[in-house]
């Protein structure tokens, strides 16, 4: 009885702490994608960056008149929104030049857009953060 007990212990830390990699690597790879779409976001005013909405369970409504030049903002919400392994997280903006300049080539600075050139490389994000997670020792 003592060893079916101590196997079943065993095999429930077994997958709690392989829940809680995968976990690690969700965020981070949702951090790596949030993070590039908006360093690419061209930057006039800095309106547009600001305008990036992190939500879990549904996409964010609205738009702000704030300005983030440097995408800090943005990025504090990324970090702030994550959810858990279960959530579905929306990451969007409104404002209604957002897809202009994603598909119309409304901005020299991201002729080719920001979310789609970041989306494409969603595989290698996933890759880069499970290869980080394992040299931080979770993927004995």
């Amino acid at each position: 009885m003592s060893l079916n007990f101590t196997f079943k212990n065993e095999i429930k830390a077994f997958v709690n702490l392989s829940m809680q990699q995968v976990d690690a690597v969700r965020r981070a790879s949702i951090l790596g994608l949030f993070v590039s779409i908006i360093r690419a976001t061209p930057v006039d005013t800095g309106r547009l960056r600001a305008n990036w909405l992190t939500n879990v369970g549904q996409p964010g409504d609205g738009s702000s008149e704030a300005t983030d030049p440097t995408g800090a903002a943005a990025i504090a919400r990324v970090s702030q929104n994550m959810g858990g392994l279960n959530d579905v997280v929306y990451f969007n903006n409104n404002l209604p030049y957002a897809e202009r300049i994603e598909y119309d080539g409304w901005s020299a600075q991201a002729p080719e857009g920001m979310v789609r050139v970041n989306v494409a490389r969603w595989q290698k994000i996933v890759e880069q953060a499970a290869e980080a997670q394992k040299r931080r020792g979770g993927g004995k």
